[in-house]
């Protein structure tokens, strides 16, 4: 069991499928194995902190970094993604859970219960912490159940749209780009992801591309050789690695 007085940091990853955790040292050492469990749903903000609480009373840090898989700004739930969906990343998404979503204070209520120091960010956004080189404007995208994006300049996290929900090829970007579409048809799915790339790049004015998350490791650069910019593979533990600069650099999440 840790010591709640080191400064070792307790990093979990939630996604739609799975929630991930781990304990890393502030100079980006993984200090066990990756623990993991399986996403239930329905999941609404309150048993998700019983469950990022469990964590906490195992491990007992002093500091901890959660990444959700929600608009997230300052620790405050803008829009609910996936999470409001009770069944599957692929079901209509639930009002009532959405409402309880919606303007949570997550990162406060969490260090209420946990009395520990939370920073709580969008999934995306917290991989992006975890790879991209800190030089010009760079766009990391988490590929995993649903499709995250998270954008940084010279490395400070910028704010940007919750593009899962937004319109792609007649569906959304998490039908087009995530899990479902990836099992149903993968070279389809790399297609569509080489024209999500183009349209992104052109929008913000993109230096260089990451991928993470668990369908990046699917995936080779030279998959992406047409592409005018680099297109680099961060991999699955990008996450945790952000996790463990947040403390030591939070001007690149603009606190």
């Amino acid at each position: 069991m840790a010591n709640p007085t080191s400064s070792d940091i307790l990093v979990i990853d939630v996604g739609a499928t799975s929630i991930k955790s781990t304990v890393m040292s502030p100079t980006g050492e993984r200090l066990q194995p990756i623990r993991k469990r399986k996403t239930p749903r329905p999941l609404g903000p309150t048993e998700l902190l019983q469950i990022l609480m469990a964590r906490v009373l195992l491990e007992e840090p002093a500091r901890v970094v959660v990444g959700v898989p929600v608009e997230c700004r300052s620790g405050v739930v803008i829009g609910s993604g996936n999470m409001a969906r009770s069944k599957s990343v692929s079901s209509k998404s639930d009002e009532s859970l959405e409402r309880k979503w919606r303007g949570f204070h997550i990162e406060q209520e969490f260090s209420k219960l946990s009395q520990r120091d939370v920073v709580v960010l969008n999934d995306a956004a917290l991989a992006a912490l975890g790879c991209v080189s800190g030089s010009g404007t760079e766009l990391v995208l988490a590929l995993g159940t649903g499709f995250g994006v998270a954008l940084a300049n010279n490395g400070i996290l910028q704010e940007v749209a919750d593009y899962g929900e937004i319109e792609f090829k007649g569906d959304r970007f998490d039908g087009r780009i995530g899990e479902g579409a990836r099992r149903n048809d993968e070279a389809q799915w790399k297609e569509d992801l080489n024209e999500a790339i183009r349209q992104l790049v052109l929008e913000h004015g993109v230096e260089r591309v990451w991928l993470a998350g668990g369908n990046a490791k699917r995936l080779k650069e030279a998959d992406f050789a047409s592409q005018e910019v680099p297109v680099l593979i961060a991999g699955n533990e990008a996450p945790f690695f952000g996790g463990a600069t947040v403390f030591s650099d939070p001007l690149a999440i603009g606190r």
